[in-house]
């Protein structure tokens, strides 16, 4: 087992954790690796970090400064420059335990799997993959798993299959057999998940690992940081395309209230952001439109309300019913309470 793995870590304003991953990738117990790192033109003092690691590593890691474009294109960039046999993404804000490859690899060549996906630490705490280790093989077990990948069962059921690209490895020969390639995240929110379902869909061979490697440190207030007036389209562009690929294998009607019920909630997100970013008047109009679009109506209609909450069977009545003064009111609420303001 000594098949060169590619790791790939994009690279934007991410100076205060950039050393920490690609230490961690330089430590792995698997020795045939090539650490492609790619500057997305940040702004910040990640490029200097880069030239001094690949000053004292020029035979593992390669370099590569582009114009900014975004997650999804700076991995594009890195897959078209890799040399590995497999293929492994590393977001440089996050970090790696030290056996991930070699113990992904493992499975990998002994189960002759196209992908490998791995369990996750989240703020500390392990998030194992629901159903346990197991090798899936063929196109009925693997849409098992695109269909849990589509969102959970229902609000009160985790069950939802990690859509993350960085939880998994690929074998390089598959991604580029198959044209696989990430979308923009300038028009598309989730292109992981749009990734993964093509890929997914596509394999004859996946293992699924119970042991965790992959570090996410998420910050559940960073969204609050941020505003992007163009979210909710492109949440609702992402279900559509999410929607005629499902459509395509044959398993829409198999996912559609797992899909509905994980956009609406996305839907919900750009409801309360509107609400915490704008003025008033602005939000009231910025919502009253999103209303207005066919595909949030579709959403609603397909969403399985049993085993939502009262307020958030409210809010579905007030999309329905296409009333933005009672969600602008609903998410204020919830914005005071995420505050810490009310209980």
């Amino acid at each position: 087992m000594n098949e060169l793995v590619s790791v790939i870590v994009p690279i934007y304003n991410v100076e205060d954790t950039l050393e920490r991953c690609i230490d961690s990738i330089l430590q792995q117990t698997y020795m045939n690796i090539e650490i492609i790192l790619v500057n997305d033109s940040s702004p910040d003092d990640s490029e200097t970090i880069c030239q001094k690691y690949k000053s004292e590593h020029p035979n593992i890691i390669k370099y590569f400064k582009k114009e900014n474009e975004g997650l999804g294109l700076t991995r594009n960039y890195g897959m078209k420059r890799a040399n590995g046999n497999y293929v492994v993404f590393v977001d440089s804000d996050d970090y790696i335990e030290k056996d991930m490859i070699t113990q992904m690899m493992q499975c990998a060549v002994d189960n002759n799997a196209d992908i490998v996906a791995s369990s996750f630490v989240y703020n500390g705490h392990t998030q194992a993959e629901v159903g346990g280790e197991k090798l899936y093989i063929g196109k009925k077990e693997i849409q098992s798993l695109i269909n849990r990948m589509s969102g959970n069962k229902n609000c009160k059921t985790n069950d939802q299959f990690n859509v993350s690209a960085c939880t998994k490895l690929y074998s390089k020969h598959f991604l580029d057999q198959h044209v696989l390639v990430f979308k923009s995240e300038r028009e598309y929110i989730w292109e992981d998940m749009a990734f993964n379902v093509d890929a997914f869909s596509c394999a004859e061979r996946i293992y699924v690992m119970d042991s965790a490697f992959y570090h996410y440190d998420y910050n559940p207030e960073s969204l609050t940081h941020s505003y992007d007036a163009n979210r909710f389209e492109k949440i609702m562009k992402m279900y559509c395309y999410l929607k005629d690929k499902l459509n395509d294998i044959g398993m829409y009607d198999l996912c559609k209230f797992r899909l509905s019920n994980n956009f609406l909630g996305n839907a919900r997100t750009s409801f309360k952001l509107e609400a915490l970013f704008n003025e008033h008047h602005v939000a009231e109009k910025n919502i009253c439109r999103m209303l207005k679009n066919e595909v949030l109506q579709e959403i609603v209609t397909n969403c399985d309300s049993s085993s939502l909450s009262l307020q958030q069977k409210i809010f579905n009545i007030a999309i329905v019913c296409k009333r933005p003064k009672l969600i602008l009111f609903l998410s204020n609420i919830q914005n005071i309470r995420k505050k810490g303001i009310i209980n």
